[in-house]
């Protein structure tokens, strides 16, 4: 039985690796990771695990506690430090990613923390590497209407599975519709094999509904137009 006054770590890969770390009124996830030196030595991400759900760096562990360190979640945190693209309302956050590379979040807005998984990456002419990636949550249902996504749809445009926190797998199906004032066969054809950015409508359990936004999608195969 663990002791009231304290919080056990135990090492998701290997339950014979165990450390306490003693507490009275709690301890931060981050600290209580740092403190157990359990984290990988060469900086690459680590979660704490609490009740097979990942804790926010800035949840607190009570005393009686049990957490479980994973290190090979695809699953990584950023904190949004600028806006690499705004289109209207519709914006793409960036931050730095643990190992340096920049993410891309669609709907993130700086000052802001998300969860995040990569898609597609590409090094720029500097040599820094970016990552065009999405958000979701973790501690309730990982996506609500309204929030913009990223995913690459079948060939026929019509479907796409997104990423799903609990499992850890991608496993949540997206039907995806086109704008209301774009032809939708034009469109899917235009767009096909492309990673979108799509906009959630609906959820209702596993399956959610979804539309593409063109303006926060890379399209290289739409010439920029040139002022005349």
């Amino acid at each position: 039985m663990t002791s009231s006054g304290q919080v056990t770590l135990i090492h998701s890969k290997d339950t014979s690796i165990k450390v306490t770390i003693d507490t009275d009124g709690g301890i931060k996830a981050s600290e209580a990771l740092s403190r157990s030196g359990l984290a990988p030595r060469d900086g690459s991400l680590a979660h704490l695990l609490v009740d097979d759900k990942i804790a926010h760096p800035d949840s607190l562990l009570l005393p009686g506690s049990v957490a479980y360190i994973d290190n090979e979640s695809v699953i990584e945190a950023v904190l949004i430090d600028h806006t690499s693209l705004k289109s209207g309302k519709r914006v793409i956050g960036a931050g730095q990613l643990s190992d340096g590379t920049i993410a891309h979040v669609p709907g993130a807005r700086r000052g802001e923390y998300h969860w995040v998984v990569r898609h597609l990456q590409h090094r720029s002419g500097n040599g820094v590497m970016h990552a065009q990636c999405h958000s979701f949550r973790i501690e309730e249902q990982p996506y609500h209407a309204g929030d913009l996504v990223r995913a690459t749809p079948s060939p026929d445009g019509r479907n796409a599975l997104l990423f799903d926190p609990g499992s850890g797998e991608w496993t949540k199906l997206l039907v995806v519709s086109m704008p209301p004032n774009m032809d939708p066969e034009e469109v899917r054809e235009l767009y096909r094999g492309l990673l979108w950015t799509i906009r959630i409508t609906g959820v209702e359990g596993d399956r959610l509904t979804g539309m593409l936004i063109p303006a926060l999608t890379h399209n290289p195969r739409i010439a920029k137009r040139r002022p005349s």
